[in-house]
C-alpha cells in the first residue's frame, strides 16, 4: 500500500533541500511497491505533479540509491577541463633567504 503521508514529507524535504537522496527499497515501499518495474517512475511523477504541478522532478539511479532533485543536473567536468590560454608569463624563480 502505498505511503501518501512519507511521499508527501519526501516532497516537502526536495522542495525545501533541493534534492534527496534515498535508498531504492524504501522508495519502492513508500511507493507500496517491491520491485521495480518501468511504471514506478511514472507512478512517482504522478504523485510529484499533484504535489508541485509546475517543477519538475529528475532523478538519478546510482547503485542502491536514487537521488531525486528540482534541478537538471550539470557537467561539472565540461567546465573544469575547459582548454586555458597561455599567457606569456615570466618563469616563476625562487628567492632564497639565508
Amino acid at each position: 500500500m502505498m505511503k501518501p503521508e512519507l511521499l508527501q514529507s519526501l516532497f516537502h524535504d526536495i522542495r525545501d533541500y533541493g534534492s534527496v537522496r534515498i535508498k531504492k527499497s524504501k522508495l519502492l515501499w513508500m511507493l507500496g511497491r517491491f520491485h521495480e518495474t518501468p511504471s514506478v517512475w511514472d507512478m512517482l511523477m504522478r504523485e510529484w505533479r499533484g504535489f508541485d504541478p509546475v517543477r519538475p522532478l529528475y532523478g538519478m539511479h546510482w547503485n542502491d540509491e536514487i537521488t531525486l532533485a528540482m534541478a537538471r543536473s550539470h557537467d561539472i567536468g565540461s567546465d573544469w577541463t575547459t582548454r586555458r590560454e597561455e599567457r606569456d608569463l615570466p618563469p616563476l624563480q625562487l628567492a632564497f633567504v639565508s
